[in-house]
């Protein structure tokens, strides 16, 4: 996990890999919108996010006037300092934690949606990380995976494929 945090040690890296996505993807797909598609929200969900970085999902999903509540997870503190600072900002309330994916530090059945975009390949661990996932999901909560160019949702009972 040293290299990840060092990856994600300043948002100026992230940013690098964002831009170099959008300077060479053969379809312009905006992701955030598409997810907040996907998930089809009534906007009083709980929400975590895992690997929420810098906050953009979850600050996105607050503007366009979600009212339950929504956490955004992260190792890097930096990221979840410069994501604090920015829903300060914008007098967005979001609560940020600093902790790992592997370890959730929340209570069982606490979430409705847990949603994991572009973190799993950090994880040594991917089957116990999925686990404490579900554990902190809610009976008829969900789970949204999203990895690279392959898109994964998981209601608990099922698995689909969607690209």
């Amino acid at each position: 996990m040293n290299d990840v945090k060092r990856q994600y040690g300043a948002s100026s890296h992230l940013q690098v890999r964002i831009d170099t996505h959008v300077m060479y993807e053969e379809k312009r797909v905006d992701l955030d919108e598409w997810v907040i598609k996907l998930l089809n929200l009534t906007h009083e969900e709980k929400i975590l996010d895992v690997g929420c970085a810098t906050g953009i999902f979850l600050s996105l999903l607050k503007t366009k006037g979600h009212k339950g509540h929504l956490t955004g997870l992260d190792q890097s503190s930096k990221m979840i300092e410069e994501a604090n600072k920015k829903s300060k900002q914008k007098n967005l309330n979001i609560e940020w934690i600093i902790g790992d994916a592997r370890k959730l530090p929340f209570s069982n059945n606490s979430y409705d949606w847990v949603v994991a975009r572009h973190m799993l390949y950090h994880v040594p661990d991917l089957q116990g990380t999925i686990e404490g996932f579900e554990r902190v999901i809610k009976p008829n909560g969900d789970l949204l995976l999203l990895q690279i160019l392959v898109i994964l949702y998981r209601k608990l009972e099922n698995f689909v494929i969607a690209c």
